[in-house]
């Protein structure tokens, strides 16, 4: 510390207005004749160790408790005032007031007691002196040091503030520093609840009382903040703000700022310059408007930290604030944009062992496929006009299930390419009108719109064309004879990659979708697999064949299937997934209510997400459906799409609405550049940083993935199904790039961190609250590893969901809910789309596309926490 300064000091400096205004240390030495002299019990539970102060309004001693083995500090009214009603009345409103104030750079009050006439309350014994002595001791301290102290108090008197309580006598004598050079607020003796001032609202030591007060102005928050600036320019100039003989001149002087701290300390931060006189300016309209807002402004601190200290929630921009600029280094960029390159180049390597589109890549495109539809109709004699047709791609998910059941090779899912059926499926239909579907999505499938128009057709083959179901709707009333010739199968059997003669005949077991004047049936077996049994049904009307269907050992009946009893695990996950669904729809819209009226709550950044939500649903159903060129439909189907839109916005609105303030109080830092890309920031370089992050957290995940699923190959035992690919995927185009804009990747973060909200909650505790919303969403996700079998499998797969959600966990908590959007966004299309390093596939355009859009977002997000657009205008400039 530095010599002290010899400030001009008058009574103004500490001189109480009213009688009762104590002070913990206003003498620096004990009087003669102390009431209690040391060693002296006191109350049974007391022992009086040493006088620490006298002043106008009473004495404090240093004393030990002796039930509980601890030092304390009791302050006793002086004798003329023992019996004064309206003093002990005060000295009851201190207790009642000061103990709802907890916090570090507080002084606790603990109680209030009354022995043989004596009355006094007992409160923390502070270890140190008043600030008001130091200064005067040792002089100004070091500029970090002020810093330290002034956020302190920032942080004490907020956490008063947060509850309602005005301190109304905050000066540097009612400031102690303990042993550990911590500040800490003391004397509540004249402190009040801001609802309950009493009549004598004025009072308080006049240096420190806000000009407004000597106007008659009721005290607030902001005569405190004027208070505390008067401290504050204390601490850093070691001076009093206002000099003055006599409180008249004190007022005429308070009329104008005090002299620049920056007089009388050469090379004072000019921020924490401008911060005091701004509290010390005279209109209280015009000074920070709480001691949070105050310890934001201050150079090197945290406004989070700040405000979680004072007990407080933090503001969505005291979030926004926090956490710096966010400036991410060259090399750190870099290592970034490498890492997700490589992972990029690992997941399209790894696909070839551990995807569908690796061990069994489809065999033909899209457009070929129709063709050879078309052409197997062509076929049957079929002559009705053809006014529309869809198409699409689709896996046999059913065939690999009973692959994973009946099948205990580890081989099994190499042999996928070698043997038939295929695990893909391929659709096509045609009809004679529109073709509309009934679902609300608006896509086209192969049983939406039923097949049931007369000359509508439908046909599935496998991806290398061959025929698995043939549907041709007859007429509903045809009065032509029946047909004296059976009707010819052979050609049917040939596009199947059958031959007939190799099939016995069978009695029909299977009706057909519609009517049909004759019915066939066959069974036998692939070519060069006895093995694998197939059935083929077969119909006919008036002689052409309009039903024929290749079915497999697994199929059953739609409307006969029965559902075995459900594991244990899938028991767990289900039951975990309807608790969260059920708490998402009955909490957040009733917690938002309440918020609303309260008038707490990230309103905008709700609204925003919500609209977001609302165009990204409208977008990406646009992209996929299949009607909105058609006039005679589309207005309906927009209008239900429309609801439907505008309920998920909303929907994800209230539960943001619902969520963000506890999330600000428990997880604030999760929110951080979140907020700022809510409030617009897009070019804000913490925003980029967290985005890149995100997406290499992404990556990491799918690699996890794909690595897990080869651990059990590698032991010599059998792995669960092959990662598969989105149907829209396979068939390109616009309804590939739906999957893009879905707003799917914003719906999981918002629900985890649901959870990790829920969880703290009820616990109350940070590891606890995460530990416990890990195993809830471990138990919700337990449905994945359902077919992994037993053993080595079922750990593996079990090995993989701790990691993910350790790395998904990690991201929220460390980065944040942006960082968790994006490496979902890259987590959805790595997991989607077909990522291959085979260039000859006909589907390596897809994967190129993948690719390059997640290449643009990781580019522009490390442009971004470069310092983007700005920072490269600025070097151009430099350079220029």
């Amino acid at each position: 510390m530095r010599p002290p300064p010899q400030p001009p000091l008058s009574f103004a400096d500490d001189s109480p207005t009213v009688s009762f205004a104590s002070q913990l240390a206003a003498s620096p030495t004990p009087p003669p004749t102390p009431r209690f002299l040391p060693g002296t019990r006191f109350g049974d539970r007391y022992r009086i160790v040493e006088l620490l102060g006298r002043g106008a309004t009473g004495e404090v001693y240093r004393a030990d408790d002796l039930h509980l083995g601890l030092p304390v500090a009791l302050k006793f009214l002086p004798p003329h005032l023992a019996d004064n009603p309206d003093a002990i009345s005060r000295v009851r409103n201190e207790v009642r007031v000061a103990r709802q104030v907890t916090h570090p750079n507080v002084c606790r009050v603990f109680d209030i007691g009354e022995v043989d006439g004596h009355s006094f309350i007992s409160m923390e014994y502070v270890d140190g002196e008043d600030l008001r002595s130091v200064l005067r001791r040792l002089g100004r301290p070091s500029r970090e040091k002020a810093l330290e102290i002034a956020r302190q108090l920032c942080a004490g008197l907020a956490a008063a503030h947060e509850i309602g309580v005005l301190h109304r006598d905050l000066k540097s004598a009612n400031v102690m520093i303990d042993g550990r050079g911590r500040a800490r607020i003391a004397d509540f003796g004249l402190a009040s609840f801001a609802h309950e001032l009493p009549d004598r609202a004025f009072a308080g030591t006049p240096a420190y009382m806000a000009p407004e007060l000597f106007a008659g102005a009721p005290p607030s928050t902001r005569t405190d903040i004027y208070a505390l600036g008067a401290v504050l320019y204390e601490l850093f100039t070691g001076r009093a703000a206002f000099a003055a003989e006599t409180i008249g001149e004190l007022r005429e002087r308070q009329l104008s700022p005090p002299p620049p701290p920056s007089q009388f300390v050469a090379g004072l931060d000019p921020a924490v310059e401008n911060l005091i006189l701004a509290c010390l300016d005279p209109d209280p309209s015009t000074r920070p408007p709480s001691a949070l807002a105050l310890a934001t402004v201050l150079p090197g601190g945290d406004p989070l930290a700040v405000a979680l200290a004072a007990g407080e929630t933090p503001s969505p921009e005291t979030v926004a604030a926090a956490g710096g600029e966010g400036l991410m280094p060259l090399p750190v960029a870099c290592a970034c944009l490498a890492a997700i390159a490589v992972g990029l180049l690992a997941i399209a390597a790894l696909n070839t062992r551990v995807s569908m589109v690796g061990l069994a890549p489809p065999g033909k495109p899209p457009v070929v496929l129709a063709d050879r539809a078309r052409e197997i109709i062509a076929r049957t004699g079929h002559d009705a006009p053809r006014l529309e047709v869809a198409y699409g791609y689709m896996v046999y998910a059913q065939y690999l299930d009973h692959i994973a059941e009946t099948d205990p090779q580890p081989d099994r899912w190499s042999r996928l390419q070698s043997r038939l059926p295929r695990p893909y499926g391929f659709w096509y239909r045609e009809s004679p009108g529109q073709i509309v579907p009934v679902r609300p999505a608006s896509e086209i499938r192969f049983r939406d719109p039923p097949i049931d128009l007369r000359g509508m057709a439908g046909v599935v083959t496998d991806d290398d064309g061959r025929l698995q179901i043939l549907e041709i709707v007859p007429p509903q009333r045809d009065a032509s004879p029946p047909a004296s010739e059976s009707a010819d199968y052979a050609p049917l059997f040939a596009a199947a990659g059958l031959k007939l003669e190799q099939f016995t005949a069978a009695a029909p077991e299977w009706n057909p979708p519609f009517a049909t004047d004759s019915r066939s049936a066959w069974v036998g077996r692939y070519p060069d697999q006895p093995d694998w049994p197939i059935r083929v049904e077969a119909g006919a009307w008036r002689g052409k064949p309009v039903y024929f269907q290749v079915l497999e050992a697994f199929d059953r009946p739609g409307h006969e299937l029965t559902a075995e009893p459900p594991s244990p695990l899938a028991l767990l996950a289900k039951w975990s997934t309807v608790l969260l669904l059920s708490a998402l729809l009955v909490v957040p819209p009733l917690v938002a209510r309440r918020n609303l009226r309260r008038g707490i709550g990230d309103r905008r950044g709700a609204w925003r997400l919500g609209g977001t939500v609302f165009v990204l649903s409208l977008v990406s159903w646009a992209l996929r459906t299949d009607v909105l060129a058609k006039l005679d439909h589309s207005e309906t189907l927009l209008s239900v799409q429309l609801g439907l839109a505008l309920l998920t916005g909303l929907v994800s609105a209230l539960i943001y609405l619902a969520l963000e303030p506890f999330v600000r109080r428990f997880w604030p830092r999760t929110l951080i550049s979140w907020t700022r890309l809510l409030m617009g920031r897009v070019g804000d370089p913490r925003v980029g940083r967290d985005v890149l992050l995100g997406a290499v957290a992404g990556v990491l995940v799918i690699v996890i993935q794909r690595l897990e699923w080869l651990v059990p190959t590698w032991l010599g035992a059998v792995s669960r199904v092959p990662y598969g690919v989105s149907d829209a995927t396979l068939y390109g185009g616009r309804k590939a790039f739906a999957l893009l804009v879905a707003p799917q990747f914003l719906a999981g973060p918002l629900v985890i961190l649901f959870v990790l909200t829920v969880a703290m909650l009820l616990v109350r505790r940070r590891w606890p609250a995460i530990v416990l919303a890990a195993m809830f969403l471990m138990a919700s996700d337990a449905h994945y590893v359902m077919d992994t079998g037993q053993g080595i499998a079922l750990a593996s797969a079990g090995v993989e969901i701790l990691l993910v959600w350790t790395v998904i966990l990690a991201t929220l908590l460390r980065l944040g809910l942006l960082a968790l959007a994006s490496a979902f966004l890259f987590f959805n299309i790595l997991q989607t789309w077909p990522l291959t390093l085979d260039t000859a596939a006909w589907y390596s355009g897809t994967s190129l596309t993948a690719v390059l859009v997640l290449a643009l977002i990781a580019m522009a997000a490390m442009a971004v926490a470069r310092g983007g657009v700005a920072r490269w205008r600025r070097s151009a400039l430099a350079v220029w």
